[in-house]
């Protein structure tokens, strides 16, 4: 039973096609910016406790890190003072120690970074 007329076929999704298009550009744009940005800046919090847990051996370079890390968060008004790093040995046990200090006020922070345990000490004097 026909009706006389034609069947005109439906539209072959052409609304789609560009949508899908921009949604897959938006997600490789979006990819890309994530991969591109690198990885997320560290916290603060997380910064201080791997300055104060460095690796054994201690090396000058990790020590040096470490002292900077602790010295800019915590004790920042050493930040510009003079720094002098050496390698002692007491009670046949080697250290790193790393001074920050300020000439005019008579103040510092001393850093001492076991080579062997990486065990960290901070004092400060006035």
């Amino acid at each position: 039973m026909s009706t006389g007329g034609s069947v005109t076929p439906a539209p072959a999704r052409r609304g789609r096609r560009p949508a899908l298009l921009a949604w897959t550009a938006a997600l490789a744009v979006g990819f890309g910016l994530v991969f591109g940005l690198g990885r997320p800046v560290e916290r603060t919090e997380d910064a201080l406790a791997a300055a104060y847990s460095p690796k054994p051996p201690v090396t000058r370079d990790a020590a040096l890190a470490s002292a900077e890390t602790i010295v800019r968060t915590e004790y920042p008004t050493f930040v510009t003072g003079t720094r002098t790093v050496e390698l002692r040995q007491d009670f046949g046990l080697e250290r790193w120690v790393v001074v920050y200090t300020l000439p005019d006020q008579a103040a510092g922070v001393r850093l001492s970074f076991g080579v062997g345990d990486g065990k960290v000490s901070v004092s400060t004097f006035p």
